[in-house]
């Protein structure tokens, strides 16, 4: 049976992917994320940032190691609600874990400990880059599993991570385009953010 997740799936094989994962510095105590993450990098060449709640799904884990390992640059855009709209950061993603590794505990700033991060979060990010985003690059972003420009997606989705792509996307059929035009209801939102999440 051929499904609809089948062929996006088919259409989208040979994409290149990156992440974009919601922050709040208030989740933490109004700690500074990027400030902190960037001081470890500073320090160390390489820092890792962890994702809370649903980890990235297992195949999505592998797409994106491998397309590491093949040598195209992929990164991890960090994204926060600032007033009316959207602070991001762009980050070199290097590697991807499901627990931080025991001996690279050193590699995330302290307030993970303090806050047991380590022992609570589903995925792992390892950074060597940390960088303010052009408006240009956010732009291109489009959600892998619908085609659907990621910052339309960030207002009508409660989902904290996507997985993207900058490069050019079939059109989306009539059944990939979004359910509602307007403001979304509960209900669609919802829906919404278990269809993205770890897409």
């Amino acid at each position: 049976m051929h499904t609809r997740a089948s062929s996006i799936q088919e259409a989208t094989a040979h994409l290149e992917r990156h992440v974009v994962m919601r922050f709040a510095d208030s989740l933490c105590g109004g700690v500074d994320t990027i400030l902190e993450h960037r001081a470890v990098l500073d320090r160390h060449n390489a820092v890792w940032i962890a994702k809370m709640g649903k980890p990235l799904a297992g195949q999505k884990i592998t797409e994106l190691r491998e397309q590491i390992r093949g040598g195209t640059a992929t990164y991890v855009f960090l994204v926060q609600r600032v007033g009316g709209g959207y602070q991001w950061t762009r980050c070199r993603l290097v590697d991807i874990a499901k627990s931080l590794p025991h001996d690279e505990r050193k590699l995330v700033p302290a307030y993970y400990h303090d806050n047991n991060v380590v022992g609570q979060a589903a995925t792992w990010f390892k950074l060597t880059g940390i960088q303010k985003a052009h408006t240009r690059d956010v732009v291109k972003l489009r959600v892998l599993s619908s085609g659907r420009p990621i910052a339309e997606t960030l207002k009508s989705s409660m989902a904290a991570m996507f997985v993207v792509t900058s490069s050019h996307l079939p059109p989306p059929s009539v059944d990939r385009m979004p359910r509602f035009k307007d403001k979304p209801s509960l209900e669609n939102a919802v829906l919404d953010a278990f269809e993205d999440d770890e897409e």
